[in-house]
């Protein structure tokens, strides 16, 4: 049976913090953007989700974490890992080789951009890579950041401002705005930037619809391209589901099952 793929994550503190620690929020801000991607690029592989992301391992006094992908339908199991998908997009990056980008990479370059949010003034850098393969380290740093913004800024030089209808996750805050069976409007404000995006919600059952709103989201959907806006102008919601917010590490507590250090570990 082939092993579940793990990802390795650190963040280090800048050089004036000697413990090398970031504050609990910066960490479960970029962990969340961490599992976005993954959840995105899983769902762009394979064309549905196929895996579940679980806590494998949290470092002991430092800021360092390992993902593992649990297949969502062990049998078949998925064709493509999130996680191999993910990294090889990251590297293609810091490469700058982005030949092979298109149109349906934009959302994923964007995410790479708000992971690196805060390089140099809430923390000094992070790290990625497959576990177990040293090989496949990214460091994302000032200088990766720059390079995914001269990707982003190529990429759309090089493309006029697509038209049509594209499929999509994104993450937001749910509001409602007319729930009346006949139109069952509402709006998503985008993470970070608080831009809003208006949605479509008659695939989605009433219940859900309402056990959702005014709360941090991740949903899928179908999003409308009119050519002359760079956001889709409407998302036909699939599917919806309701994210944790932790604030901070004690939220987590419980939650994470970490061994008692040996004595030769204090």
């Amino acid at each position: 049976m082939a092993k579940n793929k793990q990802i390795h994550f650190k963040m280090h503190g800048l050089k004036k913090d000697t413990d090398d620690l970031v504050s609990p929020s910066t960490f479960g801000k970029k962990l969340m953007l961490l599992e976005k991607a993954l959840k995105q690029m899983d769902q762009n592989a394979n064309g549905e989700k196929g895996y579940n992301y679980r806590i494998k391992d949290l470092k002991i006094g430092s800021v360092e974490i390992v993902l593992e992908e649990i297949p969502q339908h062990p049998l078949p199991p998925p064709k493509r890992s999130g996680i191999e998908e993910f990294h090889s997009f990251a590297a293609k990056v810091s490469k700058l080789d982005s030949a092979s980008f298109d149109f349906s990479n934009k959302v994923m370059l964007e995410t790479l951009k708000d992971l690196c949010i805060g390089i140099e003034k809430s923390f000094s850098h992070a790290e990625i890579g497959v576990e177990g393969e040293n090989s496949t380290k990214i460091i994302l740093d000032k200088t990766f950041q720059n390079k995914a913004k001269k990707t982003v800024e190529d990429m759309e030089k090089g493309l006029p401002l697509f038209r049509g209808t594209v499929y999509e996750n994104r993450d937001g805050y749910l509001k409602e705005v007319d729930l009346r069976k006949d139109l069952r409007l509402a709006k998503l404000i985008l993470f970070f930037n608080e831009i809003e995006l208006q949605c479509h919600c008659k695939s989605i059952p009433i219940e859900t619809l309402r056990a959702s709103l005014n709360k941090a989201v991740t949903v899928s959907a179908k999003a409308t391209y009119d050519g002359i806006n760079r956001l889709p102008t409407i998302l036909d919601l699939i599917n919806i589901e309701i994210l944790s917010e932790p604030k901070d590490l004690t939220e987590w507590q419980g939650k994470i099952e970490i061994p008692f250090p040996e004595r030769g570990d204090l």
